[in-house]
């Protein structure tokens, strides 16, 4: 009986956030998908460039490789982030590496197929 008024408790102190931990969670809310928007601009650079003609075909794969791999770096960057903010706890969903994984995912694939 006492094990089950311990595990209500603690269940009961998880819902509970003190103001400075909401404050934290809200601040590392906020500076992740900041993080994120920069990241998924940078991707979308990556996609949205197309060649003005036949002659501009090599510096516009050049131009979407080095936005590809720009923007796996700040994904990495972006995850590496979250997982530390994870790992202190302001923020408690595993879902906020997604995003940083599946642009990663989206970043690789358009590194290695530029045209």
């Amino acid at each position: 009986m006492r094990d089950t008024a311990n595990r209500m408790a603690t269940a009961s102190d998880n819902r509970h956030r003190s103001r400075g931990e909401a404050v934290g969670a809200l601040i590392s809310a906020s500076v992740l998908v900041a993080a994120n928007l920069v990241t998924l601009y940078v991707l979308y650079l990556a996609v949205a460039i197309s060649p003005d003609g036949s002659w501009d075909v090599r510096q516009s794969a050049d131009n979407v490789q080095l936005l590809s791999a720009v923007s796996g770096v700040l994904a990495v960057a972006v995850a590496v982030l979250t997982a530390f903010i994870l790992a202190t706890r302001w923020l408690r969903s595993r879902w906020w590496l997604t995003g940083p994984v599946v642009m990663l995912l989206c970043s690789a694939v358009r590194w290695l197929f530029p045209s």
